[in-house]
């Protein structure tokens, strides 16, 4: 069958545009009418179209349906002799509404909702939000994140266009051209310019330089800003230095990312690693290897799918044969405890016992260099480490002696995490401790286990506070919610379900600011249960 036609869907697109604009309507407006109107025929509540598919469709980029060119003949007051146009072309091509156009709104509704957002142009925030919402990130605030942080990026180019006086008119007039065409949602047009004006004029290279990479990030093209950075350290960096800089560059990159959740930065860091591993030589080849692993690694815990983490796995797998334990044991050893940390991951999100008995493995392995006498706090991260490693074995297997032995390996930890040591290690390992606690009642409906998980997730909260670690606290109220309504179930008592109720309630607070996270099916799952009971 005939597609349509790029004329008739960008004449329709230009005929929508105008007729929406001749009546002052913003995209929502035109939105808000359609919903009206299909609730009004079905009598319910109609969820109005993407402003980002109304958005596409006034530029000719979607092939639409006669259903959705009827919808905007009768919401814009359209001849209706546009129908008869698409009815003609029959196309087999169609292009509707996706789950990605109602992302990219929901991401703008949060910017609209959200008085701390940089103000931008309707058609740059649609054209972002669209290019985040194609992201597949477990936590759908990582994807906000990154959207407000490029139109911060743009906000700072808008600001570039009034450079003190002392500027040079020709860098104020490229600036000032860059702002408007990034307000203009004409991305590749903006980078254009930056590069003309970059061969220009070399004078005003760091503002320039500067700028090409916030338009990077506007263009989610962290490869391209990795070849920069790369580029400019090779003009700078001493000779044979351009390895080390770029290897701190990097870790500086994924640090930010790590720290603010944005996943440009992180993606960044993964482009410089895979160029250091590129050109690493055989002296540097264990050092690139583990930053090209360790990169892999932060963005697989964030991603859905198993990509990154089986790309950590191979280049921990690669690091470990060129350096053994005999010649580098510290080298070794941290590749062993970063290999279990993806394989444990791995292994939890795919329920594979093998990958777990492999994390296990892999963070015994490195008690022989990490020794309590030799390096204290490594022996206790590991220990811990370890500790989680058999907690999720046991918990999958519903086996009660690997259970046993995470709680001997978190109790080693808590011997040199103290409160006065190491105060959130401590709690955190505490809190590791409880949930193994919580898994052995699960397992034997012992009521001995929820009195220790009990006591341990309340010494957990008293590093976790709502003022220095709000989510680290709604996670272990989550988790004695679920101590008290356990409870409730072996004895009856009432009390024990209004304090599950109450830990419940508050902390579903907090897990709430993000609308689609999935411990929120918990909450309503267990709150369900206890206002049943």
């Amino acid at each position: 069958m005939p597609k349509l036609a790029q004329t008739l869907l960008a004449d329709f697109g230009r005929a929508v545009k105008h007729a929406r604009s001749t009546r002052g309507w913003e995209l929502n407006d035109v939105a808000r009418r359609i919903g009206e109107m299909d609730g009004g025929k079905s009598g319910t509540k109609a969820k109005p179209p993407a402003r980002s598919f109304l958005s596409d469709i006034e530029k000719g980029k979607r092939s639409i349906s006669p259903p959705t060119v009827g919808k905007l003949i009768h919401a814009l007051d359209l001849p209706k002799t546009w129908l008869d146009r698409f009815l003609a072309a029959a196309p087999d091509d169609i292009d509707e509404e996706t789950p990605t156009d109602r992302e990219a709104d929901r991401l703008i509704r949060m910017v609209e909702a959200d008085e701390t957002a940089p103000p931008t142009s309707e058609v740059l925030l649609l054209l972002l939000a669209e290019e985040w919402a194609g992201q597949r990130y477990i936590d759908p605030m990582m994807a906000y994140t990154a959207l407000k942080g490029a139109l911060q990026v743009a906000a700072d180019l808008r600001a570039q266009g009034n450079l003190p006086s002392n500027a040079s008119a020709q860098l104020q007039a490229v600036l000032r051209r860059v702002s408007e065409l990034t307000d203009a949602g004409q991305l590749d047009e903006a980078d254009a310019a930056l590069k003309d004006a970059t061969d220009r004029n070399e004078a005003e290279a760091e503002a320039l330089f500067d700028a090409a990479l916030q338009q990077d990030r506007l263009r989610n093209r962290p490869a391209m800003a990795a070849q920069r950075l790369v580029a400019r350290l090779k003009s700078s960096a001493p000779p044979g230095g351009v390895f080390g800089a770029t290897r701190d560059l990097l870790n500086e990159w994924r640090g930010c990312g790590e720290r603010i959740g944005d996943p440009f930065d992180l993606a960044v860091a993964l482009e410089l690693a895979k160029l250091n591993h590129a050109s690493a030589s055989s002296s540097q080849l264990g050092q690139a290897l583990l930053s090209l692993g360790n990169c892999h690694l932060v963005l697989g815990k964030r991603q859905s799918g198993e990509g990154h983490l089986n790309s950590a796995i191979a280049a921990y797998t690669a690091q470990l044969k060129i350096c053994p334990p005999e010649l580098q044991p510290r080298a070794w050893a941290n590749a062993q405890l970063c290999l279990g940390s993806a394989l444990r991951i791995l292994g939890v999100r795919a329920g594979n016992k093998t990958n777990l008995r492999g994390a296990i493995s892999a963070f015994t392995d490195p008690l022989t260099v990490y020794t309590l006498d030799a390096a204290p706090m490594d022996w206790a991260k590991t220990h811990n480490s370890l500790g989680n490693a058999l907690r999720a074995l046991g918990t999958h297997e519903l086996d009660r002696v690997s259970l046993l032995a995470a709680i001997t390996a978190y109790t080693a930890a808590l011997t040199i995490f103290t409160t006065e040591v190491a105060p959130m290690d401590w709690a955190m390992t505490q809190h590791n401790l409880a949930d193994t606690f919580l898994s052995l009642h699960t397992l034997e409906k012992t009521a001995i286990w929820l009195d220790r998980a009990e006591d341990a997730f309340r010494k957990a909260l008293v590093q976790y506070t709502t003022d220095q670690a709000e989510y680290h606290w709604a996670n272990s109220y989550h988790c004695l919610g679920k101590v008290y309504l356990a409870r409730f179930r072996m004895t009856g008592d009432r009390v024990q379900l209004d304090l599950a109720r109450h830990h419940l309630t508050e902390a579903r607070v907090v897990f709430a600011l993000d609308p689609n996270n999935i411990t929120l099916n918990d909450f309503d799952r267990l709150l369900a249960e206890i206002a049943a009971a």
